[in-house]
Order: structure tokens, then sequence, then C-alpha cells
């Protein structure tokens, strides 16, 4: 009898050794002396800043921690496309990637706040908004919910439309067919009497060379970078809004890293980030003055109070949507957006 309590006794502790080894991956995942390779998927071209981002978030972490971690990044879609990556993610199938955020309003509705077109006083509105402690406690609480972690946001740019023809008024919307990154450009289109559809950023040069469409939303640093202008002449040069990209890390490969590691990373994030605004406003600069010099190529302005005609009508149906989406969560976001609106 004594023999059968110890034996009882011994299985219970072993039993309850292997469950504490199994709740504290954290602690085992990474020894002090492990080598840590980091997939960092990405899916614009390699010219573009956000690649050049990606190698500066990469330069920072090798280097800091003195050959511990290898970054390998994977630029222009080469691991996966921009609308795969919502599904990939938060699977753990890559550990790290630069996503543009509008294309995760179906999964984490929170996150289609800087994608409200219309909604904006300017860059350094979008800046604050961004930066905003509240708005981050928001946005984190809810990405963990979906088995991610937001480690910064990337900065792509001005948001524009290049076209076939110019869109200089409402009426000019009329039968366009237009591209559209997120669902929340989708609306913008539509409401201002365009067609729409989703289609991947990697294929906008062939949809405009085919005539599939009859023009995009994206920035002027993919007018060039793809080599858009090559197919679509007319480059509206007043923006619709700014890229809602961020870095989307796996947050079961997240919670495996030592303290020390998700420090550096999330150090060495933040200095991309700072980084990744200078170089998003100096290639905006570049690519219009270049799309300037392009002969046959147009770029025009559209005047503000027909751009206030616009938001007029694209705002409140993209409003209701998010306030649908987001339940409270929008209520406090959008109240911390238009307090630090004018500050």
């Amino acid at each position: 009898m004594k023999t059968n309590t110890h034996v009882r006794l011994t299985l219970k502790g072993l039993v309850a050794a292997v469950g504490l080894c199994l709740a504290l991956p954290s602690m085992s995942a990474y020894a002090a002396d492990k080598k840590i390779m980091i997939r960092f998927a990405g899916t614009l071209p390699v010219a573009h800043h956000i690649t050049k981002t990606q190698e500066y978030f990469k330069k920072l972490v090798e280097e800091r921690s003195n050959g511990r971690i290898t970054v390998q990044v994977y630029p222009a879609g080469q691991l996966y496309k921009d609308v795969d990556l919502v599904d990939v993610i938060p699977k753990g199938s890559v550990e790290m990637a630069i996503a543009n955020l509008g294309q995760w309003s179906g999964l984490v509705p929170q996150l289609a706040i800087f994608d409200l077109t219309g909604n904006w006083s300017g860059r350094e509105h979008f800046y604050r908004s961004q930066d905003d402690s509240k708005v981050r406690e928001v946005i984190a609480r809810a990405m963990e919910k979906r088995d991610t972690h937001l480690l910064n946001t990337i900065d792509y740019g001005e948001g524009t439309y290049i076209t076939n023809k110019p869109l200089k008024t409402l009426e000019d919307f009329k039968g366009m067919r237009i591209r559209a990154s997120t669902e929340y450009n989708t609306i913008q289109v539509q409401t201002l009497g365009g067609a729409s559809s989703l289609i991947s950023s990697a294929e906008i040069y062939q949809g405009l060379s085919l005539g599939t469409i009859d023009g995009a939303i994206t920035g002027p640093s993919s007018f060039i970078s793809r080599k858009l202008y090559e197919v679509a002449k007319y480059d509206m040069n007043s923006s619709q809004g700014y890229g809602n990209f961020g870095t989307v890390v796996s947050l079961k490969w997240w919670n495996s890293l030592p303290p020390d590691v998700k420090d550096l990373l999330t150090k060495a994030g933040k200095e991309a980030e700072a980084w990744c605004r200078k170089s998003a406003q100096a290639a905006d600069a570049a690519a219009w003055e270049k799309l300037s010099s392009i002969p046959g190529n147009v770029v025009y302005k559209v005047e503000p109070a027909e751009l206030a005609r616009w938001a007029k009508i694209m705002l409140p149906p993209q409003m209701k949507l998010y306030r649908e989406r987001a339940g409270k969560d929008a209520d406090i976001l959008l109240e911390r957006i238009e307090a630090l609106r004018n500050q």
C-alpha cells in the first residue's frame, strides 16, 4: 500500500514537472547561446524605401546582437503576397513581415482606423495618432487576440491615384475601374462613383497594361518603383491618405523569445520606424520630381474645395462600417484621433 502511494506521488510530480515545462516555452525555446534566425517578409520592390527600412532593421539587429540574431529579408513578395500575410503570420508560418494593415481589417477591425480616407488633417496628425499610447494600447490588445504583435508602424507615404485619365472632379469617377488595396479603399472609390476591386500590388502593372483596370490607389513611391508611369499617365498629386503599414510579428514566436531579445527587437523597431518616416517623405518628394520630368506624364492637383466635397461623400460610409466592425474600440480610437487633430 505504501509502495502504491509512493508511485502515485511520484507520477503526480512527474506530470506536474512536464506540465510546467510545457507552460513556459519562453524560458526554454531559446537558450542564452542559441542562434536566432528571423525571416522578415516584405512585398515592396527592392528599391522601395520600405524594403530599405527592412535592411536598416536587419543591420541594427545583427550588429547589436553580436551575431546571435540573423535577419533574412525577403522583399517583393518572395515569400508571400501582401494579401497572404493576414493568414500566414497568425499561424506562425513566418516570424515577421511588413504588412499593409488595411488588408487586416477583417481579422483585426481596429487596424482600419488608419485607413479612413478623408479623416486626416495632414501627415503630422497621422503620425501623432500612430504614436499615441492609448491608440497603441487598444490596437495591441486587439492584435494579441488574433495571435499577432505589432512591432512598429511603417510609413509607406502618401496614397493617391494613378489613372489613364485625370480625376479632377467627382463626375470623373463615373465608370472608372480602380484597383483598391483595402476594403475601405473600395468604399472610397464606390461612393465616389467608380467601380473597385481588391488586387495585389504586384498585379497593378499588368492590370493597367491589359486595360482590366483604369487606375489604382497606391502611392508615388510605387508609381516609380513599380514603373506604373509606363502604363498610366495621370498622377494625382493631392494626397488621399497615408499608407497604413506596420511590422507584424507572430505572437507565438514573439512569446518564445527571451526578454533581452524582445527588448533589442523593440528598440530596433522603434528606430526603424523613425528612419522610415524620414525616408518616406524623401521618397515622395523625389517621386513627384521624377514623375514631373517624364515626357508624356501628367502630374496634376485637385482643388481643395473639390477634395472636401469628396470627403463629405466617402468618409461617412467608412465611419459607419468601422463603428460596426470595431464596436466600443471604435469610439475610443476615433475620440483619440479627433483629440489629436490640432495639437
